[in-house]
């Protein structure tokens, strides 16, 4: 019984790669077909208004400027925001710590004074 689930696991797992590897070439064959026509759209269009393609691609530029800047700082502020996450269960734990210390040190207190009523 445990090789056939064995085989039926494997017969998935060879299906699925199989799926998953024809689909990858089906697409890369469809991009590498599109990118002509893209080219060959662009082309047209900084032929046809090339003021318009200018400002656009200025445009284009600066964001990829503006996201290059940018994107260090957002990976700072994710990290900042970790560290603070961190810091808030840190401090959270470091009161339970001290609420548990200072329940265990009353229950010793209380046994302490019981064994001291005994004692006398």
């Amino acid at each position: 019984d445990s090789r056939e689930t064995v085989t039926k696991l494997s017969l998935i797992e060879i299906i699925t790669k199989k799926l998953i590897v024809g689909t990858q070439m089906r697409l890369q064959s469809k991009i590498t077909n599109l990118i002509p026509t893209i080219y060959m759209n662009i082309a047209a269009f900084a032929v046809l208004h090339p003021f318009l393609f200018h400002f656009r691609t200025r445009k284009i530029i600066q964001c990829v400027r503006l996201f290059k800047c940018f994107a260090p700082l957002v990976g700072s502020c994710n990290k900042l925001k970790g560290s603070a996450e961190d810091l808030g269960t840190k401090m959270i734990q470091f009161k339970r710590r001290l609420k548990a210390k200072s329940s265990w040190k009353l229950v010793i207190d209380i046994l302490y004074s019981r064994k001291i009523a005994e004692s006398a």
